[in-house]
């Protein structure tokens, strides 16, 4: 079994988000799942009853944390929950031919086609996602302590590893003010 990967650039969130756009429930799983560090079994197993709202926007408390999703994920979950006529104790994300909830391998096979169309080379396994969302909070900021404790590990170096960040190069700071 392959060790999965964050996706790192940008560019590549931007490719398989626009490979989801036609479809709905993917792209839903694939932004909620790099916007909010969960399971993937939590993520595909989401009920309307369990999501968290204020005022138009959706949030998850993940180990101790608030976390949003932007706006336009919350408006498009939203209208997807309406437009499906999805009960609070449904799954929100279920097959379009069984009508039961995703399994984790119809999610890594969901991954692993649109890997192949957007030409992605890195490794998606059931934890990609997880590893996007931390990998990205790092590069945009947020201190690695605060991303230790939302994905639960015990150790700054545990996270470093997780995200894919060599722990060395992580200390280097350079200033060009």
């Amino acid at each position: 079994m392959n060790k999965s990967n964050p996706i790192k650039h940008l560019s590549d969130i931007e490719k398989f988000k626009s490979y989801f756009e036609h479809h709905e429930r993917d792209w839903l799983l694939f932004s909620i799942g790099i916007n909010i560090p969960v399971k993937t079994n939590t993520l595909l197993s989401l009920k309307p009853s369990e999501l968290n709202r204020e005022e138009d926007l959706y949030y998850f408390i993940v180990n101790e944390h608030t976390i949003y999703l932007s706006e336009e994920i919350s408006d498009r979950l939203r209208a997807y929950i309406v437009e499906h006529a999805i009960s609070d104790d449904e799954y929100i994300f279920k097959s379009t031919k069984t009508k039961r909830v995703l399994t984790r391998q119809q999610f890594h096979r969901i991954l692993t086609d649109a890997k192949k169309d957007v030409h992605y080379s890195g490794v998606l396994g059931s934890q990609a996602l997880k590893k996007t969302f931390a990998y990205q909070a790092y590069v945009q900021g947020v201190d690695i302590r605060q991303i230790q404790q939302i994905c639960g590990h015990h150790t700054k170096a545990e996270t470093y590893k997780f995200i894919d960040v060599n722990y060395e190069d992580a200390r280097f700071i350079q200033l060009n003010l």
